[in-house]
């Protein structure tokens, strides 16, 4: 074997190496690999209630910091769109489960790796702590 077929071969298998431990890195901080390269929303889930308020769970790869934003899209019945954000640092979620409590007024959010649910009140705009507590997240 020669030199040069010998540097290839190592120049190869170490460049094959640097890809399973990159793929492993991601894979393993809760971020979903072909994210990294080609980013794009993710729609999460979409739900609407009976008297026509629209929403949608969308995420999205930031990139620059390693994670993700999971964001609520409301769109109101006299067509204001409210984007509020669930999590700006989060990692990488799938489909999520909406569940609207019409006399409340209120959005139940599951996602896939919270055990609570988040709930969102859309006549406040607001959402609210599992204490009762209410909070405003823009």
């Amino acid at each position: 074997m020669t030199a040069r077929k010998t540097r290839w071969i190592i120049l190869v298998t170490t460049a094959l190496i640097a890809l399973v431990a990159a793929f492993s890195y991601v894979s393993l901080n809760g971020i979903w690999p072909p994210d990294v390269f080609f980013p794009k929303p993710t729609l999460l889930g979409v739900a609407e209630s009976s008297s026509g308020e629209q929403f949608k769970v969308i995420q999205f790869w930031k990139g620059y910091d390693l994670s993700y934003t999971t964001q609520l899209e409301h769109l109101s019945v006299d067509g204001t769109l409210r984007i509020s954000v669930i999590d700006g640092d989060d990692l990488k979620q799938w489909p999520c489960s909406l569940q609207i409590i019409e006399p409340a007024k209120e959005l139940i959010i599951t996602l896939s790796d919270r055990s609570a649910p988040i709930e969102y009140r859309w006549d406040k705009k607001q959402f609210i702590l599992s204490a009762g507590r209410e909070r405003v997240r823009d």
